[in-house]
């Protein structure tokens, strides 16, 4: 059946309050925006006016790119008064709030009083909404931001300071906040009340630091202070080296080619893609010849021997300086994980990225054609109508009672069919969700509905097919609150038993690729054959593709690293974080797929398909960059903010205050320090909500199966006045490859 894109949004009418130099509160409105909510941006302040002049858009990067995320928007030229202010509040269904802004008619509790089928969204750095606009730096400096992302600096310099200007804690939270709205958009049509939704960017992105903080994960053991010292002294540039090209796995490493030296990356973790990698590079005869292996020391990660190895090596080092790492990356793509360093410049003129609608141009009123990201997430239901809807460059509003007359024409927001969360519950409470998941992105998806209240069910092989780290230690997070279960689905006991999961699915999220879920029968046109109200969300490397990947790579290949990771001594430019960057925001971006797929079934819709991918994410946390055009000036430089103290201390301090309103510094925060004042959970607090004097920015202790401890971000990023908060979630039940 062909489908088309949905707009499952089209009638909701949203109030964004402007705020310069804020993301979190733009990038939300524009995923709501691309979705066909009707946004409308205003300003009250001068300092925060929403049309930027050309000075703006030369000193500060948010301002540069409203172009791209004030698309699908109608931006009143205009400050509004607060006579303004009360009649957009009573037209609205959503009001998006980033500060106080002191106008009692944009008070969160005066909103509710007056209007108490409104949603109200804050967009907060910590707990509270603060006189100025949220600021990534602080929010990154207490959630170890600038000291824990980087592998080498954990193992051996911890608490070095390394300084980043993505705006990653607003990227996170917007997402998330996104999905706390259309959830609690379903729960209004079944109570007739909003809720006031608080939304932490530090609390957001601190999920995402998740893998770093549980217990296997290098450097959360200290290394011993006399240890710490031998690789700086005698070969920490050969070990920086090590670490950033990964030559210590000849399947995971920088490549030179033909063109220069460290272009192509290759990351095989999975070992089905370890024999194919050898089989495209036209290897495998050469490789059986010369070092011995066979198709059996695939069956089990790192089952090659060091010899071994280092005879693979010689030949794919050979191979690889014979022709152009374009070539290279043409060929392997599509097969296992690869890619080559790019700017993002470089990312967007690649012709797959328009081939799969990562890319969008328009043309705006104040700068002319532009070119900048896609939508992060798509729905489709239904028999086909025509082309997926095109984007709309933001409409300049001259007057309020323009945007008001625009907003009375419009039909309102309707759900014509019952929805989850109407009980007390969580706002997925009743839902069932199967997975067919791995690693790191999709699985996380599924924690964050179990923290809502979904039974989630996660099918997995009985043989594990990734390195251990990925199957045991990222694990111990994203696999929390899940029940856990070993299928062999080549078998007819494994099918019939699949057949009995999907038939009692609301939710089927899987990872796999397209071939491999077909030839199990976990495609979506084998699930909806079976269960046609089950929303089915794919989460992959690429949309409208089979190509594979992983969050590195998506750094690598579309320009994060070369945009914000700093440089090592030894000259390579790792990665920005492990997960943390990526593969957690690709995994709430399904979450904003499902919502969105859960308002459709609201009305009636069946064989809903959702979807999401790592490069979709990839691009949605550097919305400064992702925007290009002949009339943008170039990006604007970031100073330097991170300061030390007469003491010693390490602080953010921020280098452009909005509208003079001057943020205190905050200290600098290592994971590990994090991690030793973690709060201990009793199994009575599992399964119930988080309490809400526990801090955005905590950690949990929480007991492991076999009687350990492991380590968790308290699930407090989202709060609600009227509903339950996220769950604490029991532990995962796993055991660990051999």
């Amino acid at each position: 059946m062909a489908f088309t894109e949905s707009n499952a949004l089209e009638g909701l009418h949203v109030l964004e309050v402007s705020a310069a130099g804020n993301w979190a509160a733009s990038l939300l409105g524009m995923l709501l925006a691309d979705q066909g909510a009707s946004v409308a941006k205003v300003g009250v302040h001068s300092e925060h006016a929403p049309i930027e002049d050309a000075a703006a858009r030369a000193r500060s990067r948010e301002a540069r790119s409203r172009p791209g995320i004030d698309r699908n928007k109608r931006v009143l030229e205009p400050l509004a008064t607060a006579a303004d202010v009360a009649q957009f509040v009573a037209c609205a269904d959503v009001v998006i709030l980033s500060y106080d802004t002191g106008f009692s008619e944009l008070d969160p509790a005066t909103i509710r009083a007056r209007h108490p089928s409104i949603l109200v969204v804050t967009m907060c750095e910590f707990d509270a909404l603060e006189k100025h606009p949220p600021d990534d730096g602080r929010c990154g400096a207490a959630t170890g931001l600038f000291t824990d992302m980087n592998l080498y600096d954990r193992l051996f310099e911890p608490g070095k300071t390394k300084y980043s200007a993505t705006p990653l804690p607003s990227a996170y939270a917007a997402m998330h906040a996104a999905s706390a709205t259309c959830l609690a958009l379903g729960r209004r049509a079944s109570t007739g009340r909003g809720d006031h939704i608080r939304v932490s960017l530090a609390g957001a992105f601190f999920q995402a630091q998740t893998a770093h903080l549980v217990n296997g994960f290098p450097g959360n053991k200290p290394v011993p202070a006399w240890l710490r010292w031998i690789p700086q002294l005698f070969f920490r540039d050969w070990l920086e080296q090590m670490i950033a090209d990964k030559r210590l796995d000849w399947f995971n490493r920088t490549y030179d080619c033909a063109d220069g030296p460290k272009k192509l990356v290759v990351i095989c973790s999975s070992r089905k893609h370890q024999p194919a990698f050898l089989r495209v590079m036209g290897l495998w005869d050469e490789a059986v010849r010369v070092a011995g292996i066979k198709d059996s020391d695939f069956d089990r990660s790192g089952s090659l021997g060091i010899r071994q190895n280092r005879k693979l090596a010689a030949l794919l080092v050979e191979a690889f300086t014979k022709q152009s790492s374009e070539y290279w990356v043409e060929r392997l793509a599509p097969v296992v994980p690869a890619t080559v360093f790019r700017t993002t410049e470089e990312w967007l003129e690649q012709p797959f990225v328009r081939e799969m609608g990562l890319r969008a141009d328009f043309d705006d009123p104040l700068v002319g054609a532009i070119a900048t990201f896609g939508r992060s997430v798509t729905t489709r239901v239904g028999p086909s109508q025509g082309a997926d809807p095109s984007f709309r460059p933001r409409t300049i509003v001259s007057a309020p009672a323009l945007l008001l007359e625009a907003w009375n024409q419009e039909p309102g927001f309707e759900l014509e069919g019952p929805t989850p969360g109407g009980d007390p519950g969580g706002f997925a409470s009743g839902l069932r969700v199967l997975e067919f998941t791995t690693v790191v992105a999709a699985p996380y998806c599924g924690l964050t509905l179990a923290q809502h209240g979904a039974q989630v069910t996660r099918v997995c092989a009985p043989e594990p097919y990734h390195e251990k780290f990925i199957e045991v230690s990222v694990a111990a997070d994203v696999q929390r609150g899940k029940e856990n279960i070993a299928l062999d689905l080549k078998s007819d006991a494994g099918q019939q038993r699949l057949r009995q999961l999907i038939a009692e699915a609301d939710i089927v999220i899987r990872n796999m690729r397209p071939e491999a879920a077909k030839r199990l029968g976990v495609d979506a046109d084998s699930v909806h054959a079976i269960c046609p109200e089950a929303i089915y969300c794919t989460i992959s490397a690429y949309p409208r593709t089979e190509w594979p990947g992983y969050d590195p790579l998506l750094q690598i290949g579309t320009g994060i690293v070369e945009a914000y990771a700093e440089d090592s001594r030894s000259g390579f430019r790792n990665w920005l974080g492990v997960a943390g960057s990526v593969d957690y925001g690709s995994g709430a971006s399904g979450l904003f797929a499902i919502s969105l797929g859960l308002l459709e079934r609201a009305r009636g819709q069946s064989e809903l398909r959702v979807a999401t991918s790592l490069a979709q994410y990839a691009q949605f946390v550097q919305p400064d960059r992702i925007v290009t055009g002949p009339g943008l000036p170039p990006i604007p430089a970031s100073p330097m903010p991170l300061k030390q103290s007469d003491n010693g201390e390490w602080q953010y301090t921020n280098p452009d205050p909005q509208g003079g309103c001057e943020s205190a510094p905050v200290a600098l925060t290592t994971l590990r320090s994090l991690r030793s004042q973690a709060t201990p959970v009793t199994d009575a607090q599992v399964g119930r909500p988080c309490p809400a004097d526990l801090g955005v920015v905590s950690v949990i202790a929480q007991k492991q199966a076999d009687g350990s401890t492991n380590h968790f971000p308290a699930p407090s990023h989202v709060r609600f006045d009227e509903s339950k908060n996220p769950l604490i979630v029991a532990a995962a039940v796993l055991e660990g490859p051999e």
